[in-house]
């Protein structure tokens, strides 16, 4: 019976995207979507390969031909968009007819370049089965290469600066203390490792599409809390992940989505007096961050224009 149902997102990553199936495949009551955005590398025939060479049964599905994977007995489906959708649109891809058919208790997003820790995502089920009021359970994101240390554990919001700072970056995780630990209260749950119950999503509603890029799993979390619900971090559950690997060989479009997007959040949840305050304050963070860097200031200013331009 399939419980919880995983959506990884693989955009010209491959051998990450197969890192992170690996580190999930062998868990029960799961099955995986893999949503290909429209790589332009050999990342879908890579994983063929992979899938099959490690006696995983597999299926390729078209983006227009989704309502009908729910029903596979595959366990593995590689979706396959023609264009790339960007990471809402590409969950709500697997999650609509999810949701229509009722067939998973569970949705787990992971980022392609996450590896999930033995014993992942037992302890984020356990928070929601302790509190029907937990709608999102994230694990704690460490850092794939300095394995002690922590990316994030949850993540704070500052509404007047239109930013938010990812909880315990930086530290080692030995080194903190469990008091400190069970203390964190973050606004929302990091993505690249996000439990959430399915019955919530029913209430809340899908992911906003007009994020193409960052701050969606803010939001949907954001109209979660104002419905009640919470979201909790779970020290026990452990992702490793390299990090923003979908803009780290271009930075400008990290600028671009992130300024964006943050703009976009802020003038949907907040008055406009404070949205305005709040880019205002986001571009005077941006020129700090890239030091007046011709091409990440450009990109940054064109998100920003076009967040404001937004229908509500």
């Amino acid at each position: 019976m399939e419980r919880t149902h995983i959506i990884i997102l693989n955009w010209n990553g491959g051998n990450d995207t197969w890192k992170c199936v690996q580190s999930v495949s062998m868990l029960p009551h799961v099955r995986i979507s893999i949503v290909d955005n429209a790589s332009t590398d050999d990342s879908v025939h890579f994983l063929k390969l992979q899938l099959a060479a490690a006696g995983i049964v597999y299926e390729i599905v078209a983006a227009d031909k989704v309502d009908a994977q729910v029903e596979s007995t595959a366990l593995v489906s590689i979706v396959l968009s023609r264009e790339n959708l960007g990471f809402a649109k590409g969950v709500n891809l697997v999650l609509r007819p999810l949701l229509e058919r009722g067939s998973a208790e569970f949705v787990w997003l992971l980022n392609n370049d996450a590896i999930a820790a033995p014993g992942t995502l037992s302890p984020l089920i356990s928070a929601m089965k302790e509190d029907s009021r937990v709608a999102f359970a994230g694990s704690v994101i460490m850092d794939a290469q300095r394995r002690g240390e922590v990316q994030c554990f949850g993540v704070r919001y500052y509404k007047w600066l239109g930013v938010g700072k990812m909880l315990f970056k930086g530290r080692d995780w030995s080194s903190i203390s469990a008091e400190e630990k069970a203390g964190t209260k973050p606004d929302f749950q990091h993505g690249a490792s996000l439990l959430v119950r399915m019955a919530a999503i029913r209430q809340i509603g899908l992911l906003d599409e007009r994020f193409f890029l960052y701050s969606e799993e803010h939001d949907w979390q954001y109209r979660g809390i104002r419905l009640g619900m919470k979201n909790v971090s779970v020290a026990a559950s452990k992702v490793y992940h390299l990090g923003s690997m979908s803009t780290a060989r271009s930075k400008h479009l990290f600028y671009y989505y992130y300024s964006s997007s943050s703009v976009l959040f802020a003038r949907k949840h907040h008055p406009g007096a404070i949205a305005t305050i709040a880019t205002l304050m986001l571009i005077l963070i941006t020129i700090i961050r890239t030091r007046l860097h011709p091409k990440s200031m450009r990109w940054a200013l064109k998100g920003i224009r076009e967040a404001w331009s937004i229908a509500l």
